[in-house]
């Protein structure tokens, strides 16, 4: 199972790298931020960054480095929760459900696909 963790982060920072020079991002996207894009783009709603951290089971920490790296991006927007001035709610912005929409068009199906079919 290891060789498989290894070789799919491998595949998503190769992914990754492409779409950095495709929309020419000053902060090259890395592994970390996969967490993050995949759990917004499937998210109803907006979510905070502990939100992020208990269903991608990464460590609060360093989703909120990945997070920082990605505002600066234009990939994610961060706006006060109206309920509770305290949180901060995060979305993708427009860039970022593109960028979204082609990794996993593009690339994770076909990184799943050799995966699970062979490389």
């Amino acid at each position: 199972m290891a060789a498989y963790n290894v070789c799919f982060q491998h595949m998503v920072e190769s992914a990754f790298s492409e779409l950095s020079h495709r929309y020419e991002l000053p902060n090259p996207l890395c592994y970390s931020h996969n967490f993050i894009l995949q759990c917004l783009y499937y998210a109803s709603e907006p979510m905070t960054l502990a939100q992020i951290s208990r269903e991608s089971g990464q460590a609060l920490p360093n989703v909120s480095i990945a997070a920082n790296s990605l505002q600066e991006n234009g990939l994610i927007a961060r706006e006060k929760d109206e309920q509770d001035h305290r949180k901060y709610l995060v979305t993708l912005t427009e860039k970022g459900k593109k960028l979204c929409d082609e990794y996993i068009t593009e690339y994770l199906s076909d990184i799943v696909d050799k995966l699970y079919n062979g490389l």
